[in-house]
C-alpha cells in the first residue's frame, strides 16, 4: 500500500490481513498513531505484529521511520511466503520472522482509519483521512482460488 498517514491525537490508521475463514489470527502490516501516545507512535513510527491463536504470544515491535509518514506518501508491504513474513517501509525490510502454520491460508486484506481506542488514545476533535495511492498484491505463481 501507498499511503499518507494521518496526523493528529488518537488517529490509528491500519493495514493488515485476516483469515478468510474467520479463525484467529492476523498479519499487521502496519500501524501508526497520528500523534505520540504513552511514549509510542506519532508520525515518525509504525507498528508490525503477528497474532495467532490465543494461545500464541503476539509477536511485533515500534520501527523508527526515516521519514514523516504524515507528511508524505509511503510503502507498507509484506512478502508473506510459506516459511517467513517479511515486512518493508519504503522498499527496506524492517522485520522477518518464520510463518506461523496458521497463516497460510486465505486472507483479507483490510486498510482502516480508526479514531480513539485504548492504545492510540483519545481524539483531539481534529478531524483526518489516511489518503491511499494504491494497494496492490503480487503472487510469486499464481494460486487457484476457490473463493
Amino acid at each position: 500500500m501507498r499511503a499518507r498517514l494521518p496526523v493528529g491525537a488518537g488517529m490509528w490508521p491500519a493495514f493488515w490481513l485476516v483469515p478468510k475463514d474467520g479463525k484467529a489470527g492476523e498479519i499487521d502490516i502496519m500501524e501508526a498513531f497520528g500523534a505520540a501516545y504513552q511514549g509510542v507512535g506519532g508520525c515518525t513510527q509504525i507498528h508490525w505484529a503477528l497474532h495467532g491463536t490465543p494461545a500464541e504470544p503476539v509477536q511485533g515491535s515500534w520501527v523508527t521511520t526515516s521519514a514523516d509518514i504524515c507528511l508524505g506518501y509511503h510503502t507498507y508491504a509484506v512478502d508473506w511466503e510459506p516459511d517467513t513474513i517479511t515486512w518493508y517501509f519504503d522498499g527496506n525490510k524492517i522485520a522477518q520472522t518464520p510463518t506461523p502454520p496458521w497463516a497460510n491460508r486465505p486472507m483479507y486484506i483490510i486498510a482502516n482509519l480508526a479514531v480513539g481506542g485504548s492504545w492510540a488514545g483519545p481524539p483531539a476533535g481534529e478531524s483526518s483521512s489516511m489518503a491511499i495511492d494504491y494497494i496492490r498484491v503480487y503472487a510469486a505463481k499464481p494460486v487457484a482460488s476457490n473463493n
